[in-house]
């Protein structure tokens, strides 16, 4: 199967709007309490994985390294939230998953953060709003099936050393 790519100029509008993911991120955590900001994107992960997940795939969802991840998921795991069990296919490794009291509490979450942020969609449909989540959720998709296939970028700084000593 031959894959279709999009062309630079499409990439670059969507390079281009990412600052509105960035304003719903911020918008959100205006009424997100400050010490769930750490945790509940754990907490999302792991319920978004019945069946389990293991430490390295947590901090592969999380984008960050498995020491940060394997911190932020104690805190849920003292809180009752979530728990490790033995992975049944590999004695030796363990699998993460929400706890029943986990799974109440990201639905509750959903449930109070959607209102707030209906409030900061004026103008959007349900329609929008569902085109959108599908266009998320096929973006977070297509980019976890291999993160590595684009080549870093070798671009220079357009900030030179003289300017900077100039502004300092």
């Amino acid at each position: 199967m031959e894959h279709v790519f999009p062309s630079a100029a499409s990439c670059a509008d969507l390079l281009r709007a990412l600052p509105g993911i960035t304003a719903l991120r911020k918008g959100m955590s205006r009424v997100t309490p400050a010490e769930s900001r750490v945790w509940l994107p754990v907490l999302f992960a792991v319920t978004s994985h019945p069946e389990g997940l293991r430490m390295g795939a947590l901090a592969d969802e999380l984008r960050v390294d498995q020491s940060v991840a394997s911190r932020q998921f104690a805190r849920i795991e003292s809180a009752g939230l979530a728990h490790r069990g033995t992975d049944p296919t590999d004695g030796r490794a363990q699998l993460l998953r929400a706890t029943d009291a986990g799974i109440a509490w990201v639905d509750e979450a959903v449930t109070a953060y959607s209102v707030p942020l209906a409030t900061m969609l004026p103008g959007w449909s349900d329609g929008d709003v569902a085109e959108l989540t599908r266009m998320l959720l096929r973006l977070g998709t297509t980019l976890s099936l291999d993160p590595t296939h684009a080549a870093p970028v070798e671009l220079g700084s357009p900030i030179t050393d003289e300017a900077q000593e100039a502004s300092a």
